[in-house]
């Protein structure tokens, strides 16, 4: 394959993976960015 194949597979790889992740709610990211601001870092990890 070619370059551009090669980075539209990628792509493709990569945004098929993110159709798996759940999506986190309103409430779940207000709670996330409160942790986040005050140095969770478990928490800066999930919200990313």
């Amino acid at each position: 394959m070619n370059k551009i194949n090669d980075n539209l597979d990628s792509v493709t790889i990569y945004l098929n993976e993110l159709k798996l992740m759940p999506l986190l709610t309103i409430e779940e990211e207000k709670e996330l960015t409160k942790k986040i601001l005050d140095g969770d870092k478990n928490a800066k990890a999930i919200f990313i």
